[in-house]
């Protein structure tokens, strides 16, 4: 519910960046998926590291 009292919906939705990444910074999944048959190395250096992705999330190490 929202503060107006009534449920809403939603027709279409784009997203234009996440986080501090653009969408003009982005590849298409059938271009990966293509890149995952064809060529690692070029996957390895397109994909980004999850610390690179989410910048501002603090690290946690747990032992085993």
């Amino acid at each position: 519910m929202t503060n107006l009292g009534c449920g809403a919906h939603v027709v279409e939705l784009r997203r234009t960046g996440f986080a501090h990444i653009d969408v003009s910074q982005t590849i298409k999944f059938s271009d990966l998926e293509n890149l995952a048959t064809d060529d690692y190395q070029r996957l390895d250096e397109i994909i980004l590291p999850s610390d690179q992705m989410l910048p501002n999330i603090s690290r946690y190490y747990v032992g085993q």
